[in-house]
């Protein structure tokens, strides 16, 4: 199941199962991934951590939790 939490209900099935007694790993690492593409996409510059936080921000519309799809 892939959930998009741009979309409110994917957003609300993603708490559900979250919540739910089913024991699961969150493997959430999607602001490391959109850094690691930032930094493939613009390999000439020596990102700081604050220029690299807003390029993630930038590249995500400053919404990095949601952004994305999550598999489940």
């Amino acid at each position: 199941m892939l959930l998009g939490l741009a979309r409110p209900d994917d957003a609300a099935a993603l708490s559900t199962l979250r919540a739910s007694p089913l024991r699961c790993e969150v493997h959430d690492r999607i602001g490391e991934q959109v850094a690691e593409l930032v930094r493939c996409l613009a390999p000439q510059e020596a990102f700081s951590r604050p220029s690299l936080d807003r390029a993630v921000a930038d590249a995500t519309g400053g919404r990095p939790g949601v952004y994305g799809r999550r598999a489940w």
